[in-house]
Parts: C-alpha cells; sequence; structure tokens
C-alpha cells in the first residue's frame, strides 16, 4: 500500500475512535466540554515537547498570520469537537461517524472556491464511494429516526473537520511547519473550550483515579497527537 494512503487511513482509523474514548471519559465523570479541554491540552503539550527537542524556533508566528491559527484551534478543533460530542450524546456512534465523514466533500468544495482546484469526474466518484461506504460499514439505514438537532451537530462536526485541512494549508503555504500547526491548533482549541465552559471539576475528574487519568492521557496522545500528525503530514506532501 502507498505509504500516503496508509497515513491517511491511519489519521481516519484514530478519528474513529473519538467518540469510543469521550463516552469512556463521560463515565468518569468528565463533561464533553472537558473532554474537549483534555484532548486538546494534552496534545498541546506533547506537540510544544517536540518542538523543544527538535526546533524551539518553530514557536514562532507572524502576528499577520495569527488567522490561520484562530482557524485550525477555534473554528475547526474547537468547534468540530464541540459539534462531534454534541452529536453523540443525540445518536449513535455510527450515526455521528457518518455525519462527520461529509467532511471530505466539503473539502473539495472549499479547495474548488478558495484555491482554485479542479472539481473532476474521478473526485466527485471517490467522495460518493467513500460516503456510501461508510454509510454501509456504520449501518446507518437500520438506525431509528435521526432528530435534526443531532443531524445539524454531525453535520457542524464534518464543518469543522474539513475547515482544519483547509485552515492548515494557507498555515504551509505562509512557510510553517506542521508542529507549529499542530501546537498552536491545540493550544487555542484548549484554551478557548476552558475559558467559554470554565470546568472547575475537571481536575479533581481526571485525578480521581489511575483508570481516569489513563484515559485522559490516552485520548490526547493517541487520538489527537497521532491522528493530528499524520494529517498535517499528508498536507505537508501535498502542499
Amino acid at each position: 500500500m502507498n505509504k500516503h494512503v496508509a497515513a491517511v487511513l491511519a489519521a481516519g482509523f484514530c478519528w474513529g475512535f473519538m467518540g469510543f474514548f469521550a463516552r469512556h471519559l463521560a463515565e468518569y465523570g468528565i463533561s464533553s466540554n472537558g473532554t474537549i479541554i483534555v484532548r486538546c491540552g494534552i496534545a498541546a503539550v506533547c506537540f510544544g515537547i517536540l518542538i523543544l527537542c527538535t526546533d524551539s524556533s518553530q514557536f514562532r508566528i507572524r502576528l499577520k498570520d495569527l488567522w490561520c491559527f484562530l482557524g485550525t484551534g477555534l473554528m475547526s478543533l474547537l468547534f468540530f469537537t464541540f459539534c462531534y460530542f454534541h452529536a453523540i450524546s443525540m445518536m449513535s456512534l455510527s450515526a455521528a461517524a457518518i455525519l462527520l465523514y461529509t467532511a471530505p466533500t466539503i473539502v473539495m468544495l472549499l479547495s474548488a472556491l478558495l484555491f482554485k482546484e479542479k472539481i473532476t469526474g474521478v473526485r466527485i466518484i471517490a467522495v460518493i464511494c467513500a460516503f456510501a461506504g461508510c454509510a454501509m460499514v456504520s449501518g446507518i439505514g437500520t438506525e431509528s429516526a435521526l432528530s435534526a438537532a443531532g443531524v445539524l451537530f454531525g453535520l457542524g462536526s464534518g464543518l469543522g473537520y474539513a475547515l482544519y485541512t483547509i485552515f492548515s494549508r494557507y498555515a504551509l503555504q505562509r512557510g510553517y511547519s506542521s508542529s507549529t500547526i499542530n501546537f498552536y491548533s491545540c493550544l487555542l482549541a484548549a484554551t478557548g473550550a476552558f475559558f467559554i465552559w470554565r470546568p472547575g471539576e475537571l481536575p479533581a475528574a481526571m485525578t480521581a483515579s489511575g483508570a481516569s487519568a489513563a484515559w485522559c492521557i490516552a485520548t490526547g496522545v493517541i487520538f489527537v497527537l497521532s491522528a493530528v500528525l499524520l494529517l498535517n503530514r499528508e498536507s505537508a506532501v501535498q502542499n
């Protein structure tokens, strides 16, 4: 298998487990909003350590480019995880996942509008096949009726997921490394979530037991750190 295809599939695998981990964290008293802080905060620490160990100059960004990181952090990661976690609270994980994977279609449309990429017949067929495949694997056709709010949150998660690719491309074109994008995206998402919801119970819930601490670390390291590294790696290859 082509290594780039494998990397994209691996990133999708990581994102696909988000709902599973969110539900486990809920069992330890960590709300969906608190989960956003945990996931992105731990990932930001990991990316920060990675930069310190490789090239600390990657912490530097230009003020005029701040909008790129506000886009990846607040408009994408924060908005995406907020919508997705609310979607899985209103419907099954499979139904939420299939709505999340409207993202490739959104990316294709936004790329045509913003970067003048051509929408070819092959790309359209690929998007349709991918979406249909997700639907069949998820068994969405057997689900009970979906609520309007759940569908809107699901579609919102797809939009937020797509925006990460778009804003990351702008940042990459301005010379920033994937590590810089990853660090500030996660840092801004965690900070934004903290100031919006102020989950005072979060520290106690995270440290209540070894199991809760382990789940918190795993959700940040495995299913944010790994997925985002893979995603930005392939964005860098494409640019």
